[in-house]
């Protein structure tokens, strides 16, 4: 990874100010003490952004990850970094040389929406990187996008289509309730026309609403609204 002039500031020590001043609070992973070090002494006077200790990871915006290969070991650590973490909006910077297809996936789950080759990365395009993904912006290659797009459709077809599922974790079956309820009809009436009873209608409501912690049938019109499939 080449580096490039830091400019001058202080942050790491400053970052309730940092916050206050809408710069983004960032975390740094090596997965090698040399990675760690040299872009913890990089951002450490970047002013840009405010470097977290490593104690207080769980209240990044961003976390930079730095790693030769995405194996497994740094996925399940950055599923960690996510679960644990106080921070619900965290976001991942990702800088590998290697990232296996089958892995992109699982990557883009754990919230990685910048993806770096780390032999050619400069510091000033990973502050790029960074400072985008705060801002909700994703930065991929091409290669990367396309890779996602035809692994999606591949779960689409064989895995999800075959069980009756959407990628939002609808079934067919609870989306076309929810357009029939966005189109205004009854209970009774989308039991009609879908040929169920009433009551098996209400039950898959409420199986909706229960698992996705949604509060009521509007909520559940607007959730799948937001995820264009109505």
């Amino acid at each position: 990874m080449d580096t490039d002039p830091a400019p001058a500031g202080t942050a790491g020590a400053t970052a309730t100010a940092g916050t206050r001043n809408g710069r983004p609070r960032l975390a740094v992973v090596g997965c090698d003490n040399l990675s760690a070090e040299g872009a913890d002494a990089y951002f450490r006077s970047n002013r840009s952004v405010v470097l977290l200790d490593p104690d207080r990871i769980g209240e990044a915006d961003v976390v930079l990850v730095v790693a030769h290969r995405v194996t497994d070991e740094v996925l399940t650590r950055m599923e960690e970094l996510r679960r644990t973490s106080a921070n619900p909006a965290m976001r991942f910077v990702l800088v590998a040389d290697a990232v296996d297809e089958h892995r992109l996936v699982r990557a883009a789950g754990c919230g990685v929406v910048a993806l770096l080759p780390r032999t050619s990365t400069t510091f000033s395009r990973i502050t790029e990187a960074v400072l985008r993904s705060a801002q909700g912006k994703a930065d991929l290659p091409d290669t990367a996008v396309r890779a996602l797009v035809e692994e999606i459709g591949s779960i689409q077809q064989n895995v999800l289509a075959p069980r009756n599922l959407t990628p939002s974790g609808l079934s067919t079956r609870e989306v076309d309730i929810l357009r029939l309820l966005a189109e205004g009809f009854d209970l009774a009436e989308i039991a009609t026309r879908l040929h169920y009873s009433e009551r098996t209608i209400k039950s898959i409501i409420h199986g909706v609403l229960t698992r996705l912690s949604l509060r009521n049938r509007v909520h559940a019109v607007a959730y799948a609204f937001r995820r264009g499939l109505l």
